[in-house]
């Protein structure tokens, strides 16, 4: 065993709540990230929620704006 368990509960997704290196809902077992708002530990842009919140960052380019 190259670590021994840690007794820190993991860290938890401000945004969703997903736990830190926790496949907890079948998204995979990832680091968070710092959020550049300030918000505190985030899932990384292509894990996690990071996914939607791309998706919603890519819907909102190609959408024209209304004249």
């Amino acid at each position: 065993m190259p670590f021994p368990p840690s007794k820190r509960p993991p860290r938890h997704c401000v945004l969703c709540g997903h736990p830190e290196l926790v496949d907890a809902r079948g998204l995979g077992r990832f680091l968070l990230v710092p959020d550049p708002e300030g918000r505190g530990p985030i899932c990384p842009q292509l894990k996690g929620c990071g996914v939607q919140r791309q998706r919603e960052r890519d819907n909102a380019t190609l959408t024209p704006s209304p004249r």
